[in-house]
């Protein structure tokens, strides 16, 4: 009864007919894609998807192409060229890219969509919470959202915990729960996690004046940065500085952790080769103070 009132609480939140939980991000992108297409579609994603996405294409057996990063030119290209080769088609993409912090345009994916006769898939899982009147991410933001098929959320970054959902149609529901081998073959979400997802449910949606403050401290933090001579990507709460180097990365993450800052170096496969970066997530308990030390370690 717990998880059916947390999958109804979910799908209001999101404006999605139905929700269905899994016990992991990984566990849902690798089982669903892998489930709801197959040898005869095709598959079209963004070059920088999560590796949960990319796995669970490469199970589908699905004949899949990626374009450039919020590349929307490069996208239409392939849709004209290879759309027809495949019963049904898909676009899979991020909503906020975990790497890179930029955000993607859901009205451009939206018209492509419809244009091309696909489904669109965009995983929240690092917008969720952050962004939305009441947190529930970028897609609810958008006034084409209703358009967008699948939308991902997770419970391992706002909500502090583990696990993840899908907002999509009750008869894709009901599919996955009878065909989806990842949701099957695995172990439930344990009660009181059910109980915890819940009650920041309900905290999340009021937590408008935190979201306010995360993405004013990023804009802040990316002032900073950009002013001190940084390569600095995106336009979220996750802001990474492009380093010259594996050594140089290293050496600016361990100046940080030596004043009390936990900023980990990030290398190739995760991202591209010769771009190791250092990667800031901004939480709302972080203030201007913080800046000002970030600053002394790093200039």
């Amino acid at each position: 009864d717990v998880m059916h009132d947390l999958e109804n609480a979910l799908a209001n939140w999101l404006g999605k007919p139905s929700v269905l939980i899994f016990n992991s991000g990984y566990q849902l992108n690798v089982g669903v894609i892998s489930t709801l297409w197959g040898a005869s579609d095709v598959i079209f994603m963004d070059r920088f998807v999560h590796a949960s996405i990319v796995d669970g294409v490469r199970l589908s057996r699905a004949k899949f192409h990626r374009y450039s990063h919020q590349d929307y030119d490069h996208l239409e290209q392939l849709l004209k060229r290879y759309r027809s080769s495949g019963k049904k088609a898909v676009i899979l993409t991020e909503s906020v890219f975990s790497m890179d912090g930029d955000m993607s345009d859901i009205s451009k994916l939206v018209a492509l969509k419809l244009m091309y006769d696909c489904e669109l898939y965009i995983d929240e899982a690092h917008a969720v919470g952050v962004f939305g009147s009441e947190g529930a991410g970028c897609v609810s933001l958008s006034p084409v959202g209703s358009e967008v098929d699948y939308v991902v959320g997770t419970f391992g970054k706002a909500f502090g915990s583990f696990g993840a959902f899908l907002g999509c149609m009750g008869s894709i529901r009901d599919y996955l729960i009878s065909s989806c081998r990842s949701f099957i073959y695995s172990t439930a979400l344990p009660l009181p996690l059910m109980y915890w997802q819940l009650n920041a449910l309900e905290r999340i949606k009021h937590m408008s004046a935190e979201r306010q403050h995360i993405l004013s401290f990023s804009k802040s933090l990316r002032d900073l940065l950009n002013a001190s001579g940084f390569k600095v990507l995106g336009s979220s709460q996750i802001v990474p500085i492009v380093c010259e180097s594996d050594e140089a990365c290293l050496s600016l993450s361990d100046r940080l952790k030596s004043g009390g800052f936990w900023v980990p170096s990030i290398f190739y496969p995760t991202v591209p080769k010769d771009c190791p970066r250092l990667r800031f997530s901004v939480c709302a308990t972080h203030d201007l103070k913080n800046i000002r030390q970030i600053s002394s370690f790093l200039i």
